[in-house]
């Protein structure tokens, strides 16, 4: 396998001011800014931001970034024609909780996709669907048992719940509507997701694994492009991609005791919210605004806009840490920024395109993520330990065709 050494570089100090509040009841908003010469000097590294735009870390000068890998012969490559579904050598052990990655890709032609079990501890890659249709969007349960998988059967696009093991495969949706970006609620009762069976624009739903009842339209009438769960699974907070009297729109909405709750906030030029992501303890919600990380109440109320610029961002496991995919490098590279919205810096020495939200490990000492780097014909599937401050290339695929990894989701441990 490929391993690389990274340097946990030295945040930056950001220096935070609040903007006062305009009327009672309307959240205020802080904003972090950075003003360091070592900050603005790091505009030479990120050479694709705009240069108006300002830099979202520090790099010390005598720091070189790591060379973009290349193809490694001792990994895998994962099949990309009519090939077998699997790879690597026949597992000789168990697989241990939290040490599996599902994800789909492109296996047997140019227009399909199939959902794959990545072992971690075996080197050991298997096809769960292996058929001739597209299976995308796989996440793992809270169970570590059953993965949720949007899947096109008979010319229409569905959610379907199977096992590891590729059996109990059993189908959630049947509509001719499009489902898309399904996610657990934590309780493992429910799969959120979003659908165009009532609106063309989309909607949120909810449907009960357990089977029972249509699924819930959980937010009549208004598009959802984006949502989270909070950790309790009663409620959702959704973003509708609209945007009225200048302000974007975010919208939480109770399990039990729909219709949803427009959230409304004091910042006039907030127009733009994507990403969302509920902390683990339930208190704070952070998302992308304005292409910017930044981190609210449940509520909307004491909204944080940082300058990092970055989106697709994810909670570590114990709430202290939040990665997300920024730019840099002429590209994108991952980074990861304090709770408190300190010491923002990246954990790579190279950019490129970044499909997918960074994944933890159940213990938080891990990140997984994809990655075309640089000019490589080659999408990799990276591990990045954060405590050993390595990181290898575990799965890799040609990117022939427009192939990439088509969601990843880590195993609950």
């Amino acid at each position: 396998m490929l391993r690389f050494r990274f340097a946990l570089l030295v945040g930056m100090v950001l220096a935070t001011g609040c903007a006062p509040n305009p009327s009672p009841g309307i959240p205020t908003v802080a904003v972090i800014v950075e003003e360091t010469a070592e900050v603005q000097a790091a505009a030479a590294v990120t050479a694709a931001a705009e240069p108006t735009e300002p830099p979202i870390f520090a790099l010390p000068p005598t720091w070189t970034p790591t060379p973009p890998p290349t193809v490694d012969p001792s990994v895998p490559a994962l099949p990309t024609q009519q090939q077998a579904p699997q790879t690597g050598s026949e597992p000789t052990l168990q697989p241990l909780p939290g040490q599996q990655i599902v994800f789909a890709h492109n296996a047997i032609g140019l227009n399909t996709h199939d959902v794959f079990v990545l072992d971690l501890r075996n080197d050991f890659t298997r096809n769960l669907t292996d058929n001739a249709v597209t299976d995308t969007a796989p996440v793992w349960g809270p169970d570590r048992e059953r993965i949720a998988f949007v899947a096109e059967r008979d010319l229409q696009t569905d959610l379907f719940v199977i096992r590891q093991d590729g059996d109990a495969l059993r189908q959630l949706t049947e509509d001719e509507a499009i489902e898309q970006r399904p996610v657990w609620s934590p309780d493992g009762a429910y799969v959120g997701y979003i659908s165009d069976a009532d609106s063309p624009d989309g909607e949120l739903y909810a449907a009960s694994v357990l089977g029972g009842g249509s699924p819930l339209r959980m937010a009549s009438g208004i598009t959802a492009v984006d949502f989270a769960w909070s950790p309790d699974s009663r409620s959702l907070v959704f973003t509708s991609g609209e945007v009225a009297a200048g302000q974007a729109l975010l919208h939480t909405v109770a399990f039990d005791e729909r219709p949803a709750t427009t959230l409304l906030f004091a910042d006039d030029d907030l127009t733009s919210i994507t990403g969302l992501a509920w902390s683990p303890d339930g208190t704070r919600i952070v998302a992308s605004c304005n292409g910017m990380i930044c981190v609210m109440n449940p509520d909307g109320t004491n909204l944080t806009v940082t300058s990092s610029r970055g989106d697709r961002p994810s909670w570590s496991p114990d709430g202290e840490t939040i990665a997300f995919v920024c730019p840099a490098y002429g590209a994108e590279t991952i980074c990861i920024i304090n709770r408190n919205l300190t010491n923002a810096f990246p954990l790579l020495g190279i950019g490129g395109r970044i499909r997918n939200t960074p994944q933890w490990s159940s213990d938080g000492r891990q990140l997984a993520f994809d990655m075309v780097p640089g000019d490589e014909p080659t999408a990799f599937l990276y591990i990045l330990d954060i405590v050993s401050n390595e990181w290898q290339s575990v799965a890799q695929i040609s990117t022939e065709g427009n192939n990439n990894f088509y969601g990843i989701s880590w195993q609950p441990q």
